[in-house]
């Protein structure tokens, strides 16, 4: 009886995250669209005087595609650990139910279940930003650089006329710069280095406050910690080194990426499975929270037995 019932279980789950997996992808889908089918940039004007248009054109420290490696590399290492240690320190009896098979070992289930919840609000973040991006299309501070706007009717911003004019119908006569370049150059707000890096590293933040401890050191889970949220800032503060960034972009996207993160931890992931005994990484001594309520039941009991001999 209890086998059939650890199937219909196993099944559920299963079935759950199938559907978890189908908005994963189409959260990706979305991004996709966003990027190279349906949306361009807002056609955003210019003043010719704009002194925070003119830095010039630096290539990228850190790409947007090797920021997601990063955080992606960082994220799912800091999970297995911390759910393979979790998984020793168990008995099975406390282990949770695998979400594909008895044959998978529960820590790898709840590996993926976590790194199922850090993918979604990752996705999230990516699209909150590009929502930004292309609906505001504020112009990147190389602008001038790496566009060299001329107007409609022949003259450049080098034009006295067009010194205080604010103009709205402009091409691009660079060489050099491909289309994507040319599209990317009207996507500064907000950062989108900033929003990842602040999401997946606040959110890992997070989790290893639930989840880790290490009685060797107090201290260590918030070294590490402080490691996390540092990288964060390092990554987001390259967008002004290399000039794609103004720095309103970077706090905007910054603060994008801290508020998904933890909405996330707080809706999606919940309390990280703290409630099951076991289920941190300092499992060794007894929950005696139970033992407690336990005695307090036997003592009224008792009174009431007294109370009725009497």
């Amino acid at each position: 009886m209890r086998d059939n019932r650890d199937t219909v279980d196993s099944r559920y789950l299963f079935f759950r995250t199938l559907i978890d997996v189908i908005l994963v992808i189409a959260l990706l889908i979305s991004i996709a669209l966003f990027e190279f089918v349906l949306v361009l940039p807002a056609q955003r004007g210019f003043f010719c005087s704009d002194d925070t248009l003119y830095y010039p054109v630096r290539p990228d420290v850190v790409s947007a595609k090797t920021l997601v490696s990063i955080v992606l590399l960082i994220a799912m290492s800091i999970l297995f650990v911390v759910e393979l240690k979790i998984h020793r320190s168990q008995s099975r009896s406390q282990r949770n139910p695998s979400r594909f098979s008895s044959k998978v070992p529960s820590f790898i289930s709840d590996f993926l279940e976590h790194f199922m919840f850090f993918l979604f609000g990752l996705l999230l973040t990516v699209n909150a930003t590009e929502v930004g991006k292309f609906t505001i299309g504020r112009l990147r501070p190389h602008f001038m650089d790496l566009c060299q706007p001329q107007m409609l009717d022949g003259s450049t911003c080098k034009s006295p006329e067009n010194h205080l004019r604010y103009v709205e119908q402009y091409m691009c006569t660079a060489e050099g710069f491909t289309v994507f370049d040319l599209i990317s150059v009207r996507g500064s707000f907000p950062s989108i280095h900033s929003s990842v890096a602040f999401y997946a590293l606040v959110y890992m933040s997070i989790y290893v406050q639930h989840k880790m401890t290490w009685k060797g050191s107090k201290l260590f889970r918030h070294v590490l910690q402080f490691i996390l949220i540092s990288l964060a800032w390092f990554l987001a503060l390259l967008g002004l080194k290399t000039y794609t960034h103004h720095w309103s972009d970077v706090v905007c996207g910054s603060l994008l990426g801290v508020v998904i993160a933890v909405l996330t931890a707080r809706y999606v992931t919940g309390d990280f499975g703290t409630h099951r005994v076991g289920s941190r990484t300092d499992f060794h001594g007894r929950d005696t929270s139970a033992s407690l309520n336990e005695c307090g039941a036997e003592v009224a009991v008792k009174h009431l037995n007294e109370e009725n001999i009497n």
